[in-house]
């Protein structure tokens, strides 16, 4: 006599939920954007490109190195790790909406966390960087917005399943895709803001690093392996409005933006609920 299906629960047949840690963190950067009014056209004010660079670079020589300059203006620096080898990455850019700061915090080039040569917390260089700029380019500061891009290594497990199968909570928000965005308003802050979500499997090119003889420094060799991670997004931005930000209000989204911390984010990726 032939045997019944057993019907399956609920849970089974489904990816297991990959558990999110510190340790899984292998790329990590913070960037702030701000909107201005009016904008700056760096190719017909390079002196005053050319001021606040110099400006820059002397009270944050670790973090605005170089400078590009022309119709393009831009301030690299270069970074090391654990591995000593430096790479380079682009601190400074202004494009059409505003001047936007860019900060490595750790990465698998450079062997983990950045020597970022005990510099203050980053929203206090950031104040600083920004009061310098508007010094040098007088401007209306109408919206602030702080991103941090993180990637999580899940070795050999490929979080694809799990993000098209699970219906992710964040507030209020639903949402089921392999590649998951999603935006919502703040309700507990003095004005306007809103937070925004961006996830995605990846795969991560592995590499190695080797010593030459007679060369104190490591070097990068060609990657050995893949391995699976998951790219996460989260951004708090104030809102479109008609009157400039002000000083408090800009220090409030950069309040509000430590939701956004690793611990935070990690609560959130385990429970999909962002407290």
């Amino acid at each position: 006599m032939p045997q019944e299906d057993t019907p399956l629960t609920p849970d089974e047949g489904q990816p297991e939920d990959p558990r999110f840690s510190l340790e899984d963190i292998s790329e990590h950067s913070v960037t702030y954007g701000v909107d201005i009014y009016p904008a700056i056209d760096p190719a017909r004010e390079t002196s005053r490109a050319h001021n606040c660079f110099l400006q820059l670079r002397e009270k944050y020589p670790a973090l605005f190195d170089t400078l590009t300059a022309g119709s393009q203006f831009a301030i690299s620096s270069s970074f090391s790790g654990s591995s000593r080898v430096r790479f380079p990455w682009m601190t400074f850019g202004v494009n059409p909406r505003g001047p936007v700061f860019q900060f490595p915090v750790k990465g698998v080039h450079f062997g983990g966390d950045v020597d970022l040569h005990s510099l203050p917390e980053l929203d206090t260089v950031f104040l600083e960087s920004l009061e310098i700029v508007l010094a040098n380019f007088p401007r209306k500061v109408m919206k602030v917005g702080v991103t941090r891009q993180f990637v999580f290594n899940t070795g050999d497990v490929n979080c694809g399943p799990w993000l098209a199968s699970k219906v992710l909570n964040f507030g209020d928000a639903d949402l089921v895709s392999s590649q998951c965005n999603l935006m919502y308003k703040c309700t507990s802050t003095n004005f306007p803001m809103s937070k925004a979500i961006q996830m995605a499997s990846v795969e991560i090119q592995t590499n190695a690093m080797a010593m030459n003889q007679g060369n104190p420094q490591p070097m990068l060799v060609r990657p050995h392996g893949q391995e699976f991670g998951l790219a996460a997004t989260f951004m708090i931005v104030s809102d479109d409005r008609d009157l400039p930000l002000e000083g408090h209000e800009i220090q409030a989204v950069l309040v509000e933006s430590h939701s956004l911390l690793p611990a935070q984010i990690i609560e959130f990726l385990n429970s999909r609920n962002l407290k």
